[in-house]
């Protein structure tokens, strides 16, 4: 079974009033803007937590998922795949996981990432990665009262430069990205494109027909325009889309053993969520009950 999944965002920003940073700031120090104006991340009288897109590419961070492994208090899950996706910051869980908002709220240069299917994509030409945690209402609107994650991408520039990147590794892993920046009418007008190609065989074998399971192919663009007709006023125009292709993830289902029904009649008697007691017993990867599922199934 092959689940699909389209994401578009499109965003534009004006920004009427430009604060200066004094050159030595910019550098020695992460500047970021998740109270809605440009500081110190260092000063910021709130937890959060940044990186700047050069750290992350580094550290071979490619997604969200990846970086809950470096922030203290953020949990990202998704079940099945990419589908139902919720990130979790200290421990502030949603009530239902079959809701369509989080508790988290999601940004892209400050356009909101609505749905559950639309959360985990690829950290494509990222300036920084902002987290805040706590309640961020006030701020960024009654979905983040656990708290908020801001994506800013780069912005095109007044110099051109150009970026090609590629990666091979096992399990069929290609990964492939390039970026292009530069200036149309000089210091009026600038571009900026990026695109990026990601393919993952899976993991896993399927014990009924020895396929592979939990494989992805994804593709991603990204593009914006820098409009600064004035010294005191700078317009952006900038959008985000994704083809994902995603394959069954790689999961075993456990019986239950404990009935919690006094009567066999009870609904939740004969349910498959029914509750596990004693110790989970731990499944090899050899065992023919190893994540299976018959390739003829399918559905939503």
């Amino acid at each position: 079974m092959k689940s699909f999944r389209y994401i578009g965002l499109l965003g534009l920003g004006v920004i009427a009033c430009a604060i200066a940073v004094p050159p030595a700031l910019a550098v020695d120090n992460l500047i970021v803007t998740a109270r809605k104006r440009t500081e110190d991340a260092q000063s910021v009288p709130m937890a959060i937590t940044a990186f700047s897109g050069e750290s992350l590419e580094r550290a071979g961070i490619e997604d969200l998922r990846e970086i809950t492994n470096l922030v203290a208090g953020l949990q990202f899950d998704g079940l099945p795949g990419k589908f139902l996706t919720t990130p979790t910051i200290r421990g502030l869980s949603q009530v239902s996981r079959i809701d369509d908002e989080n508790n988290v709220s999601i940004f892209i240069d400050g356009v909101y990432v609505s749905g559950r299917d639309s959360l985990d994509f690829s950290l494509l030409d990222l300036e920084r990665v902002e987290i805040v945690k706590g309640p961020q209402s006030a701020l960024y609107g009654r979905n983040s009262y656990a708290g908020a994650i801001n994506f800013i991408t780069k912005k095109p520039g007044d110099e051109f430069e150009a970026r090609l990147s590629a990666t091979v590794g096992n399990f069929d892993k290609k990964r492939a990205q390039i970026s292009m920046s530069g200036p149309i009418i000089p210091e009026t007008l600038s571009a900026r494109l990026s695109a990026a190609y990601d393919d993952f065989g899976g993991g896993y074998e399927n014990s009924i027909n020895g396929s592979d399971v939990g494989g992805y192919e994804s593709m991603f663009v990204s593009g914006a325009l820098r409009f600064t007709p004035a010294d005191m006023l700078d317009i952006v125009l900038s959008t985000y889309y994704a083809d994902d292709e995603i394959d069954n993830p790689a999961q075993s289902v456990i019986p239950g053993n404990c009935d919690p029904a006094t009567s066999p009649f009870h609904p939740v008697a004969f349910s498959p969520f029914r509750r596990f007691c004693g110790e989970v017993p731990s499944i090899d990867k050899d065992d023919p009950a190893f994540f299976t599922y018959d390739p003829r199934v399918f559905g939503p």
